[in-house]
């Protein structure tokens, strides 16, 4: 929780050590709590200008949300894919815009 208030704060670096420590302790068959997760750390790697791996992460959550009827993780993909808009042409971004536009994802 403190990490994603972190991440609301506009405070990345804080808010980065707690999610992926958090992630590492989440139990994996929470998909829909692990991509929620992914997407607070994703926009928080956009927030320190790390676009690649801002894309890297927020595609793994999109793969993930493919899997869950959620609209919360509809909603924060939807952020996600206006965050990196500006990066649709990197390879990265470009990766993540596959898996966001597919059927599979529903946007």
């Amino acid at each position: 929780m403190a990490g994603r208030c972190y991440t609301e704060l506009h405070q990345p670096a804080k808010a980065e050590i707690l999610l992926r420590n958090a992630l590492g302790r989440y139990d994996q068959a929470l998909v829909r709590e692990n991509a929620l997760y992914l997407s607070w750390l994703a926009e928080d790697y956009v927030q320190l200008g790390d676009i690649d791996q801002a894309a890297d992460i927020a595609t793994s959550m999109a793969a993930l949300t493919s899997h869950t009827n959620s609209a919360r993780t509809d909603t924060r993909l939807r952020r996600l894919a206006k965050q990196l808009a500006p990066y649709r042409n990197t390879t990265a971004a470009k990766e993540f815009f596959d898996a966001y536009e597919s059927p599979e994802t529903g946007s």
